[in-house]
């Protein structure tokens, strides 16, 4: 992530969220569509074959995951890796550096993945193990 020319300078905490958000929202939709396209030529089966596949599903897409910064900064949280909720502290903007906020969310949004995987396979072992 990087911002235009003093970019940083002029935009507020809540407006950053909003678009971190949609970055969030348009950054897993082309996941899944690249995801979905490697697949279609493998003899791989990714959809429910039953109704135990489709429970996990519905489980899965209920998964609510948080990824924090460890400057407790910025929060970014997700039910089922598609409604997604980014929270910047109030003030960041005007008190860490881009280099910094960058990092912060970045963190953060490892995080949140690492969470939601970890969730998952949790669920995995629950159904299919």
């Amino acid at each position: 992530m990087s911002f235009g020319e003093s970019a940083y300078a002029f935009v507020d905490d809540s407006r950053l969220e909003r678009a971190l958000t949609a970055i969030a929202r348009l950054l897993w939709v082309g996941w899944q569509r690249q995801y979905r396209r490697a697949i279609e030529y493998t003899d791989l089966h990714i959809d429910a074959d039953d109704q135990h596949d489709l429970n996990f599903f519905a489980e899965r897409a209920e998964i609510e995951a948080i990824g924090e910064s460890s400057d407790e900064r910025i929060t970014i949280s997700a039910i089922g890796m598609e409604n997604f909720s980014v929270r910047i502290e109030p003030g960041t903007v005007r008190e860490i550096s881009e280099a910094e906020f960058r990092a912060s969310a970045a963190e953060a949004a490892t995080k949140l993945i690492e969470d939601f995987l970890t969730k998952v396979a949790e669920l995995k072992k629950r159904y299919y193990d």
